[in-house]
């Protein structure tokens, strides 16, 4: 039956997604075990700071937590790119910085004034989760899509560093499930 084929096909692919999720969850764990010393030479580049918005060229303070989630960035990017129904990686730190799986100034840049990623329902539930989570669907900020989110907590030491997650998109697959409707007598839904 194809309804179930479909049902199996998408259990699948997210559960990748939550596999991918967890992959960077390592990667970012050995970047923010990396001494300074270690980390490359810091670049500018646009970040989001809650309370600030769009920053190019932070603090001296700020520099060394962004230069750990920029190495986290590289690792979101090869997952997206890797993966057609994830939109958007990032990097949410605990100080309200937000980093982008690649240079997505664009993205910063549409974020709501006082956008402040600690307060989002995907920051919270991740920040007390032990692992990934999947939050409730949600209308994203930028791109006003249905997204779904999967993420997971950063954790030093037992301390909480941040959350990294993926978007994805909803409206793929609803489109997708929808086309039962016309081959079948049933009704298909997400």
């Amino acid at each position: 039956d194809r309804a179930v084929d479909k049902a199996e096909l998408y259990n699948r692919i997210l559960f990748d997604v939550q596999r991918q999720i967890q992959t960077v969850q390592g990667d970012a764990v050995k970047a923010f075990s990396t001494p300074q010393a270690e980390l490359p030479a810091f670049r500018p580049g646009l970040i989001w700071l809650a309370g600030r918005g769009p920053v190019a060229n932070p603090d001296e303070d700020l520099r060394l937590v962004i230069n750990q989630a920029r190495i986290v960035a590289e690792s979101l990017q090869s997952q997206v790119e890797s993966n057609p129904l994830i939109s958007l990686g990032y990097i949410a730190l605990e100080n309200g910085t937000l980093i982008f799986n690649s240079e997505q100034s664009q993205t910063v840049l549409q974020l709501p004034e006082g956008f402040d990623p600690r307060t989002r329902g995907w920051y919270i539930a991740a920040s007390e989760a032990d692992g990934p989570i999947w939050a409730e669907t949600y209308v994203d900020a930028v791109s006003r899509e249905l997204i779904i989110t999967t993420a997971a907590p950063v954790c030093i030491s037992g301390r909480l560093v941040g959350v990294i997650g993926f978007d994805v998109r909803l409206n793929a697959i609803q489109t997708d499930v929808l086309k039962l409707n016309e081959d079948s007598s049933g009704y298909a839904f997400l």
